[in-house]
């Protein structure tokens, strides 16, 4: 009887043991939450395929507006000018460049110029002019007091010259006049001695204003 006993005792002993065992062979492994460093754990993100991608920064999105593209309205010409408005084209009030070799533009600010007017470019640096045909009227002492002007060419299309327009340019020597013109005014180029018009194909020399009338 005491034989059986122990053996009993002895067998459950060895299934509690048994079953300690098992029990303690689990390995629970804690989750991480942070690394060594100390920042935040990030999961890997896993691509279609299966492999981990790169999470890199961010990139910036680049403005839809440059620079580049701003619009400039107005050309350095045109800013020489000073114009007002007149029945859908504009006129010259003043000339503000640094004057020589010039050619007055037929449009300023997206207008036809209709008219140079009085005293526009008087006095200014200017050596030579090119106006073109588009104007139809250069006023009274528009180009007066030009001491440095030598060279004059008016485009086709201009119909009047009033009062000393040129008037005071010595220096003024070659001059071209469209055949378009109707009126030459008093004085148109009063004090300029020596100057050489071409006019319908024909060149003259005036020394003496009032010839300057015999040609129209």
């Amino acid at each position: 009887m005491k034989r059986l006993l122990c053996i009993l005792l002895c067998g459950t002993a060895v299934l509690t043991l048994s079953g300690c065992k098992k029990k303690n062979d689990t390995t629970v492994i804690p989750a991480v939450t942070s690394s060594s460093k100390g920042t935040p754990y990030k999961e890997p993100v896993t691509s279609g395929g299966g492999g981990a991608a790169i999470i890199g920064e961010p990139t910036s999105t680049p403005s839809s507006k440059s620079s580049r593209f701003n619009y400039i309205s107005t050309s350095e010409v045109e800013e020489d000018y000073e114009v007002e408005d007149d029945l859908g084209g504009v006129n010259i009030l003043r000339y503000r460049g640094e004057g020589g070799k010039i050619s007055v533009p037929s449009v300023i600010g997206g207008k036809s110029v209709l008219k140079i007017d009085e005293h526009a470019f008087r006095g200014t640096e200017i050596t030579n002019v090119i106006i073109p045909g588009a104007i139809r009227t250069i006023e009274t002492h528009a180009f007066s007091g030009c001491d440095k002007l030598e060279q004059l060419t008016i485009g086709d299309g201009v119909k009047t010259l009033e009062d000393y327009a040129f008037a005071d340019c010595p220096k003024l020597t070659l001059v071209s006049l469209p055949d378009s013109l109707k009126e030459i005014g008093t004085g148109a180029f009063r004090d300029c001695p020596n100057i050489m018009i071409t006019y319908k194909g024909q060149t003259y020399t005036i020394t003496n204003v009032d010839e300057l009338y015999e040609i129209f």
